[in-house]
């Protein structure tokens, strides 16, 4: 046992410690050669029992995130440069050099050293060469880039590199840097920037993926930063906020950082409720379900981030669901289309007994009654007093009672119950079933 997780251990450092040759990244939909030698070598692995047919299905996504939780690598389902070495796809190779992958904030080895002595050399950087890309170094990057007319992102990237070569002196009477402002829903290496400063100091959690978009968390992560350092508490990072974040003195957060909470365990049984911060494939089948009808604007991913939240927000709102972000079994039945069907599926009750209806069932029965113009209160799968009162009108409507009494009001006496039988059950999704108004 000491032995295999010895081998374990070395395995992946070994993967960690060399990169790939090329940053070839696999996903869903992806289609072609390599796809299919993916799909061969996962099943010699018994990761997958699929067609050898080169479509990077949702099977297929499975199949590697299984893969990868077993040599433990990110469970994302994208065979990205890691995955590919090691299920032996591609070659490993010595890290890369700064012409392959761009230097960023956070980075740590001899390359940034070199980035680090040349501004140095040209007086715009005066801390020590110590291979860190932390404060000084960004400031001393975002300077040059802009005094040399690159874009200033912070990134030394390959032309940021060579313009290091032959680039201009720090000229201290050059114009300033362009005024920042950096705020909800925008993209981009500098909001990448802002969320591993905000990691670094405790403000994002370590387990809240760094993306370029600055999305809910990233919001929520500045407001602390911005009440706890004292400054203008608006979730946006404007001059001050970023002088004080990327300062000296920033004061880190003491409080547990705001994340999502932590629904893998949910996942990984059942995605039949999916909800921000989910991630698994049945999150990327959603967000090409919401594309395709127009409320998703994002990349066909597997996280269930802010802008998918919105999304669903979105489709609810117009479809007179529920709006809390959460694709449920309503929300989910009603995007995949079969609440807008024109007929479904009735109960069989021999001698129209009363129906026992499951909560799509009921959903189905209330949006047809809003149609109808019997209901219009919030589609949530539940038969309470509002759809019970709605039944109760279609069925005065529809002549299953009669005003025995001839006072105009339907009373215990004419029999009028909030038993919903198959007969009536029926009728309501019938072709002729009488509107609440003409």
């Amino acid at each position: 046992m000491l032995k295999r997780s010895l081998a374990f251990i070395l395995f992946i450092v070994l993967i960690l410690s060399l990169s790939p040759i090329s940053a070839e990244q696999l996903q869903y939909r992806d289609k072609g050669k390599r796809v299919q030698e993916l799909q061969q070598l996962l099943k010699e692995k018994n990761y997958y029992s699929g067609k050898i047919d080169g479509i990077y299905s949702y099977a297929v996504v499975e199949a590697v995130r299984s893969f990868q939780r077993s040599v433990g690598l990110q469970p994302d389902g994208i065979a990205g440069p890691y995955t590919l070495v090691a299920i032996g796809m591609e070659k490993a190779s010595p890290p890369p050099s700064t012409k392959e992958f761009p230097l960023r904030y956070g980075c740590e080895n001899d390359q940034v050293k070199t980035v680090q002595t040349k501004l140095k050399n040209l007086n715009y950087y005066s801390g020590s060469i110590d291979g860190k890309y932390y404060d000084d170094t960004l400031k001393a990057v975002r300077l040059f880039q802009m005094q040399n007319g690159l874009v200033v992102d912070g990134i030394v990237g390959q032309k940021t590199l060579n313009t290091l070569e032959s680039g201009k002196p720090y000229n201290s009477n050059a114009p300033k840097p362009a005024s920042i402002r950096i705020q909800y829903s925008q993209t981009g290496s500098t909001v990448f920037t802002v969320k591993n400063r905000l990691q670094h100091l405790g403000y994002l959690s370590s387990a809240t993926p760094l993306t370029d978009l600055f999305d809910y968390v990233t919001f929520k992560a500045v407001r602390n930063f911005q009440k706890k350092n004292k400054l203008k508490v608006d979730g946006i990072v404007g001059e001050e906020t970023w002088k004080v974040l990327f300062g000296s003195g920033a004061i880190a957060s003491n409080n547990k950082p705001f994340t999502p909470p932590d629904t893998s365990a949910v996942d990984s049984k059942s995605t039949n409720t999916l909800r921000y911060g989910n991630s698994n494939a049945e999150v990327a089948k959603l967000q090409e379900q919401l594309k395709a009808l127009g409320y998703y604007k994002g990349p066909i991913q597997h996280l269930f981030d802010y802008r998918t939240y919105m999304a669903v927000r979105a489709y609810q709102q117009a479809k007179g669901l529920q709006i809390d972000g959460i694709a449920g079994p309503v929300t989910r039945s009603a995007i995949s289309g079969s609440l807008s069907e024109p007929h479904v599926d009735k109960p069989d009750v021999p001698g129209g007994g009363a129906v026992s209806l499951t909560i799509i069932e009921i959903a189905k029965m209330q949006i047809r009654l809003n149609a109808l113009g019997y209901y219009s209160h919030i589609i949530d799968g539940k038969y309470g007093p509002n759809t019970v009162n709605a039944v109760r009108a279609f069925k005065i409507k529809n002549g299953f009672f009669t005003d025995k009494n001839g006072n105009g009001i339907y009373d215990a006496d004419d029999d009028v119950t909030n038993t919903l039988t198959a007969t009536v059950y029926n009728k309501i999704f019938a072709s002729d079933a009488k509107p609440a108004t003409p």
